[in-house]
């Protein structure tokens, strides 16, 4: 499937070949289906509250499979669509004044996460009910993620002990519940241990192995996988990716549906862009798929799992690539 020239990522589902594209930059929506090969035409969404055109108008969308919605975060708040006309449903609230930098959807869909900032050091967390779309919970947190089950919100912790410092002494996880807003547990590691390893990036949960969490340690080059109740580290997967010069950053990261692969495209700006990325197999801890770091004509920039399933989409510049693994 081809697609205009912008930054592409995508949504979409191997049972019923549902596909959502979006293009970051310009703020569009694509509706389609891969199986059938039927593709609609690009929407443009309302840039209200995006400060300037050099904004990220799309910075991520998430298809709700049990219900009709697809929810947005453009400019800076969370819109709800409907996933056929692609026309705003409702704008979910957050506190005044605040801008939203993420979300996620729960696995069961029954509630989202949002994270909003409101001063440079003012973040919160809240949780919203996707029935009523009110604000059920919230916490003083910079980042959230579900855990596989649903029933915790994990938050990476960043601790410094001279407040002035710009280097962390500690790093780890803490975790909420989500009916009762308490911290349920949390663990910490100093970053002056030799040869530690922080977790990084987004929270992800293998569905499949509970109690198991995957993470991105940028400056390796790595994926790391870690008990997420003690924080022992059970493996951390460095690739050759990056070798030969500074550590490049992590672009896209996704878990397959089951747990059992991790993809990470991984970049680095020193003169031009260098592209490549790896695909494991978590089971075995070995590589499936890896492109070096290069400069490429046609880079892939995104790799994405289905939601279900078993499919992987490749996303280039101008198309997306569907493939059976």
């Amino acid at each position: 499937m081809r697609v205009s020239q912008d930054r592409i990522d995508t949504d979409f589902d191997s049972t019923s070949g549902e596909l959502y594209l979006w293009a970051s930059n310009s703020g569009r929506i694509l509706r389609g289906n891969w199986k059938t090969r039927q593709i609609g035409d690009w929407v443009t969404l309302d840039s209200t509250g995006c400060s300037s055109s050099l904004d990220v108008h799309i910075w991520e969308i998430s298809a709700m499979r049990s219900r009709p919605y697809l929810i947005v975060l453009n400019c800076y708040h969370i819109e709800v669509l409907d996933k056929t006309t692609l026309a705003r449903v409702r704008i979910v609230d957050t506190p005044d004044q605040s801008k939203v930098f993420g979300f996620v959807l729960s696995p069961n869909e029954e509630q989202l996460v949002v994270t909003s900032q409101e001063s440079r050091d003012n973040w919160t967390a809240s949780v919203y009910d996707t029935t009523s779309w009110t604000a059920l919970r919230k916490w003083s947190i910079n980042n959230a993620s579900f855990t596989a089950d649903g029933q915790q919100v994990a938050t990476l912790i960043d601790q410094r002990q001279d407040p002035s410092s710009r280097v962390f002494d500690e790093c780890g996880v803490a975790f909420y519940d989500v009916r009762t807003g308490e911290k349920v547990t949390q663990w910490v590691k100093s970053t002056n241990d030799p040869g530690h390893v922080c977790p990084g990036g987004n929270l992800y949960f293998r569905k499949d192995h509970p109690g198991r969490m995957v993470t991105d340690d940028f400056p390796n080059s790595a994926v790391s996988e870690w008990d997420m109740q003690t924080g022992a580290l059970l493996q951390h997967l460095v690739s050759d990716v990056g070798a030969g010069g500074p550590p490049p950053g992590a672009d896209c990261m996704s878990l397959s549906y089951d747990g059992d692969l991790v993809a990470i495209v991984r970049t680095r700006h020193e003169v031009g862009t260098e592209y490549g990325f790896t695909i494991w197999n978590l089971q075995s801890g070995k590589v499936v798929y890896e492109i070096p770091l290069k400069y490429q004509d046609d880079p892939v920039r995104c790799v994405r799992f289905s939601s279900n399933g078993t499919h992987i989409a490749f996303v280039h510049s101008d198309r997306v690539e569907i493939y059976e693994y």
